[in-house]
């Protein structure tokens, strides 16, 4: 039981007692009786329970309140007036035996992980290892097997064509094969026959195909730059977005082909045979075409630029909207020389 509530109690049954105890003396003693100096009966009188709300508003223990007894409010205790002052009078019983623990409550939702913390500073390289135990010496290589190893090696490599850089494929005949996309760089193809062959996306830079035979081919967006051609015969084939830069394809015979918008920059097609051959949109910047026999050739929408067309054979050849510039016309005059006559340079190429 609380201190609070004991102390409520015992002032109510003192409350109750003093009543009870004034009823039964009512007839000796009246309540506002005057003081007959009896001391017995003025005690009488003043045994009472006072209500204070701090220690600090009890009164003066002295004869005044000798006796009396106090309900402090503020500590739910009480002070009683004796000889020796105020004294406090304890109400709390001896502590009670502990109750029984409650029910463990229901785990919390676990909460969400913390972020993880930054990486610590690498630790330092350990020490290198000691060096292991030299292995013992391999056997010496017989001199003669390996001379003759590297002598079947070239008998290889000249007798079959092992397509890649720089390879020795002379003669070879790669009819209906799928080279598309490879790397054929500086590749030897001199004299080489291919017929229904997928070359396009190919790359061929500086190959030697002099004396090839190319026939009904893919040859798009191939790369034949500073590429060896001359005397190279391309037939019925596509090559367009073709990159022909710095190529030799002196005396070639590239008639009835399909090379629209490819490059042929500082190549030489001097003497080369363009029969039939469609080449618009072209790029010849300083490209040679002196003597190359241009009959209906289509090089509409071309740039002309520094070209040498000098005693070239255009009949029937088709020059429309071309963007000449510096360039040398079949009759030895300059596309230049018209500058000032037409205010744009232009060649007869009729």
């Amino acid at each position: 039981m609380r201190k609070e509530t004991i102390g409520a109690v015992l002032v109510l049954l003192m409350l109750i007692t003093v009543g009870g105890y004034a009823m039964i003396n009512n007839e000796n003693v009246g309540v506002n009786a005057p003081n007959d100096g009896n001391d017995t009966n003025e005690v009488r009188n003043e045994w009472n329970v006072y209500y204070v709300e701090s220690d600090v508003s009890l009164p003066a223990c002295d004869s005044t309140t000798l006796g009396r007894l106090y309900y402090v409010a503020s500590n739910s205790g009480f002070e009683a007036c004796t000889n020796s002052g105020w004294l406090t009078v304890d109400l709390t019983g001896p502590a009670g035996t502990n109750g029984t623990d409650g029910q463990d409550g229901t785990d919390g939702v676990n909460g969400t992980d913390g972020q993880d913390g930054a990486d610590g500073i690498n630790g330092t390289d350990g020490q290198d290892g000691a060096d292991g135990i030299n292995g013992t010496d391999g056997q010496d290589v017989d001199s003669s097997y390996l001379s003759d190893l590297l002598y079947q090696v070239e008998l290889l490599n000249g007798t079959t064509c092992q397509l890649a850089q720089y390879a020795n494929c002379i003669g070879a005949n790669l009819s209906g094969m799928d080279l598309s996309g490879m790397d054929l760089t500086g590749i030897d193809l001199r004299g080489a026959f291919i017929s229904a062959a997928d070359l396009s996306n190919a790359t061929l830079t500086y190959a030697d195909l002099s004396g090839a035979v190319i026939l009904n081919s893919d040859m798009n967006n191939s790369n034949f730059q500073h590429a060896t051609m001359h005397g190279i015969t391309i037939s019925n084939t596509y090559a367009q977005s073709s990159y022909f830069q710095g190529a030799n394809l002196k005396n070639a015979d590239l008639g009835t082909n399909i090379m629209i918008n490819s490059y042929w920059n500082h190549a030489d097609l001097s003497s080369t045979n363009l029969y039939a051959t469609n080449m618009t949109g072209g790029y010849f910047s300083h490209t040679d075409l002196s003597q190359a026999s241009m009959y209906g050739t289509n090089m509409s929408n071309s740039n002309i630029f520094w070209a040498d067309l000098g005693e070239a054979w255009t009949g029937y050849a088709w020059f429309y909207n071309i963007n000449w510039m510096h360039t040398i016309c079949p009759d030895g005059t300059n596309s230049a020389d018209t500058l000032p006559t037409f205010g744009v340079e232009h060649c007869d190429t009729m």
